[in-house]
């Protein structure tokens, strides 16, 4: 099983404790968004030829250049429909993790926490149909080397 395998799993467990709080439904919606970014952060980063460059490589991946990259992704008529669904679930997700980590006035509901989750899971899915495919690839070098979000 992969880490963002792992951390599904433990997003689900969050959400169906016995006795949720606020800060299970929290750490579930953002574990959840860390699975994918860590999933696409690290296909990125496994084209990258050096081996022993890859884990220093993906420390300096940002969250912003993958959402500006997914942006980009989402607005491209030409992506197939799985990559389009893997950069429209990062940037929902993105958006459920600061809510759940910074809002703290909002009150998550399980059916909400549990939505967050499976927006990942689904996306990791999506993942694994479109990884291999030329628009796939071209995406994973965008993330790596992006054009500057700025211009």
């Amino acid at each position: 099983m992969s880490y963002p395998e792992e951390l599904i799993d433990l997003a689900v467990d969050l959400v169906l404790q016995k006795a949720p709080t606020q800060a299970y439904f929290r750490r579930a919606v953002s574990t959840a968004y860390y699975a994918l970014f860590h999933e696409l952060t690290q296909a990125a980063v496994n084209e990258w030829k050096i081996e022993r460059h890859r884990s220093g490589l993906v420390r300096t991946i940002e969250h912003r250049r993958v959402k500006f990259v997914c942006d980009e992704v989402g607005k491209d008529r030409a992506s197939p429909d799985d990559l389009k669904k893997v950069a429209e679930s990062f940037v929902q997700l993105q958006q459920d993790r600061h809510s759940a980590d910074y809002d703290l006035t909002r009150v998550w509901s399980e059916t909400e926490a549990y939505t967050c989750v499976q927006t990942a899971s689904k996306a990791l899915s999506a993942w694994a149909e479109v990884q291999e495919h030329p628009a796939a690839e071209d995406f994973l070098t965008r993330i790596l080397f992006p054009k500057d979000p700025s211009r």
